[in-house]
């Protein structure tokens, strides 16, 4: 499988971001960044396309969320083309509380030309403060989470509290 690639372009009141390939940890700090971007510039409506994406990892599913906590209220997100798939996963992480689900991404998302989404990420990825806040974030929105992410977060949160002393032990 290949790593995702992120495609994305916006009109006056829509923002389409298309997922090709493997959605990891890897591309979830430039959709964060992206995704947040766009809730501020007036759209309406946020729309994922997964219609190319064929996977993806927690990480990647609890920006999504992230996103979709700060549109509440404000803008629709919704996840177009998950399949069978990736609408299990969404779903069985309670990601499905906050998007709405389309079978395919409408006429206009489908017809306006992408562009690669830009990556500001350093070469380190991720930043650790995004990582835990995406599985605090999943761990919020469901709690039958818990159990599934607790043992990340503490393990995140140790290795953030090291960097910050300067602590490399173990």
């Amino acid at each position: 499988m290949a790593e995702a690639k992120l495609l994305a372009a916006r009109t006056d009141d829509q923002a389409v971001i298309r997922i090709q390939g493997r959605a990891t940890f890897k591309v979830a700090q430039p959709l964060r960044d992206y995704g947040m971007k766009v809730l501020d510039c007036g759209i309406r409506r946020l729309v994922l396309d997964l219609a190319e994406c064929e996977a993806m990892d927690s990480t990647f599913m609890g920006v999504i969320a992230m996103i979709g906590l700060a549109a509440r209220k404000r803008v629709q997100v919704v996840v177009a083309n998950a399949g069978e798939h990736n609408r299990k996963l969404l779903d069985g992480i309670g990601v499905s509380k906050l998007v709405a689900f389309a079978r395919q991404s409408t006429a206009d998302a489908r017809s306006v030309s992408l562009e690669a989404v830009p990556s500001e990420t350093s070469e380190k990825g991720i930043s650790g403060e995004t990582l835990l806040e995406a599985h605090e974030v999943l761990m919020d929105l469901d709690e039958t989470n818990i159990p599934k992410f607790r043992d990340v977060v503490e393990l995140l949160r140790r290795e953030m509290e090291q960097n910050e002393t300067g602590d490399s032990r173990s």
